[in-house]
């Protein structure tokens, strides 16, 4: 149960461009830091860290949103970039352990969300 909370919240995170535009007090911020506190064991201090790394990445998306890159190819590369931004203040903000269990999890939620898109493309042929 707790890591399909914490793969809709992180996929949350990454298809926001249809999201609303930005509040900082949106909730999924808070529900992505939680799930990712209770998962990798995080102390007050990178919880709150991470929580800022959230905001500003719904930021980011809601900015890229604002934007209205119509070309998937741009639209692609931005959240790319945006996504390498977050990995890397990820790995300053966790130790060894606690990233490879982030990278781990990652892996896993791309696959199961690559599934879930071929089913989706079965299900319209």
């Amino acid at each position: 149960m707790f890591k399909a909370i914490l793969c809709t919240a992180i996929l949350t995170l990454g298809l926001s461009l249809n999201a609303q535009a930005f509040d900082a007090n949106d909730p999924r911020i808070q529900e992505i830091t939680d799930a990712m506190t209770e998962q990798l064991s995080l102390s007050d201090a990178q919880a709150d860290q991470i929580h800022q790394l959230n905001q500003q990445s719904f930021s980011q998306l809601s900015d890229l949103k604002a934007q209205g890159i119509d070309n998937r190819r741009q639209q692609f590369k931005a959240l790319r970039e945006i996504g390498e931004q977050r990995k890397s203040e990820l790995k300053t903000i966790l130790d060894d352990e606690q990233y490879q269990t982030y990278e781990a999890t990652a892996k896993e939620r791309r696959a199961k969300f690559k599934e879930y898109l071929q089913e989706k493309k079965a299900q319209q042929n």
